[in-house]
């Protein structure tokens, strides 16, 4: 017998359902794009730091400390990883949490800086729609901003589109949970939507 499942795993569903097109790179042709979208987004390799990751992550997750899935923690090790940065900026993100630790076992050299100063990676979770544009301001040309919760509610979509119509998002991925702007002034103008879901 048949039951439907939970509600928001039925819209989860449906979401993926709409953006099944937009997978595993089909139908970009930008170089960089496509090497992003399949060897960072989708990047199914087994990193050396992923054990101990998924054992903080269950930590987290039984604590009710975190609301991300492994695959997003998984997913914050390889930005960084890609990333590299030298200085970076985490906006409503705990110096003790899961997030930042995924985050500093990709790149362990990167210096954590306050926000207010310009960084080559910013990194925002919560409370980020009112300054999302300043968010933007504070990267450093050829770096990432990575925001969470870009499809949540018409508050974080309307922000989204407000910021990709900002000079400075040259290239952007939207996988519904995550948003990424690369600020690549070398690239030409695009913006993907990804079946990250």
């Amino acid at each position: 017998m048949f039951l439907p499942p939970p509600y928001h795993v039925s819209c989860r569903w449906l979401r993926w359902l709409f953006r099944f097109r937009h997978r595993q790179g089909y139908g970009i042709h930008s170089p960089f794009a496509f090497h992003f979208v399949t060897n960072v987004v989708y990047e199914s390799g087994a990193y050396y730091a992923y054990p101990e990751l998924d054992r903080l992550w269950q930590q987290a997750r039984c604590g009710g400390h975190t609301i991300l899935r492994r695959k997003d923690c998984r997913l914050l090790f390889r930005l960084a990883n890609y990333v590299r940065p030298v200085q970076a900026v985490a906006v409503g993100i705990g110096s003790q949490s899961v997030e930042m630790a995924c985050m500093r076992a990709g790149s362990r050299h990167t210096e954590w800086i306050e926000e207010g100063r310009s960084a080559d990676w910013v990194v925002a979770m919560k409370a980020w729609e009112h300054r999302a544009v300043a968010l933007l301001d504070y990267v450093r040309p050829g770096g990432m901003l990575l925001l969470y919760g870009v499809g949540r509610n018409a508050e974080s979509r309307k922000a989204w589109q407000q910021l990709l119509q900002q000079p400075a998002a040259q290239v952007s991925f939207d996988l519904y949970d995550w948003g990424v702007i690369c600020c690549r002034p070398e690239l030409q103008r695009q913006h993907y939507v990804v079946n990250y879901l």
